[in-house]
């Protein structure tokens, strides 16, 4: 599965082709007939807002700042509508290719927030939806690889400067 979504995060194909070759796989490895729903997902709806979501983010970062590492940090908030699943934005002054540590030293936590994202959401409801739901099969694999794929989106087409212009790397994962 890992070997999979590596391979589409890589790919250059648009995220809803991506992610529906993620569902093939893990419907292959792991056959329940809720994957038919996360196909419905528009996987490619949250291009526009994503670019918008990082320039608002980066925008209010102190310009005496260095940063070389940018986390994009997945999680489950929780509010009185219950769970979901959502995606923000932290950077650090230290970046470490092959570690995850660097990202512990996070010093900038954009005011903007999480990018509450609709995809994330949908996939968080799909997931658990009913006792017999497919669950964290479901939510770790295609959270993680939609998380990965915007993520490089994001990075591809934006153009860092300023305190962002020292970036050496990125990464992407839960808290």
């Amino acid at each position: 599965l890992f070997s999979t979504l590596i391979a589409e995060v890589q790919s250059s194909d648009l995220p809803q082709q991506r992610m529906l070759r993620v569902i093939d796989e893990c419907e292959s490895q792991r056959p329940h007939p809720d994957w038919a729903l996360f196909r419905n997902i528009d996987f490619d709806q949250e291009l526009d807002s994503l670019n918008s979501w990082l320039t608002s983010a980066i925008g209010e970062a102190d310009h005496s700042e260095q940063f070389k590492g940018l986390w994009f940090g997945l999680n489950n908030p929780g509010d009185e509508n219950g769970t979901s699943a959502d995606i923000y934005l932290a950077a650090s002054p230290e970046f470490a290719f092959g570690e995850l540590d660097w990202a512990c030293e996070s010093t900038f936590y954009p005011d903007t927030g999480p990018l509450c994202s609709k995809v994330l959401n949908a996939i968080y409801q799909i997931a658990y939806a009913e006792s017999k739901s497919v669950k964290n099969d479901a939510e770790y694999p295609l959270v993680l690889a939609y998380g990965a794929i915007i993520a490089r989106a994001a990075l591809e087409q934006h153009k860092f400067v300023g305190p962002f212009s020292f970036l050496k790397g990125a990464a992407v994962g839960f808290d």
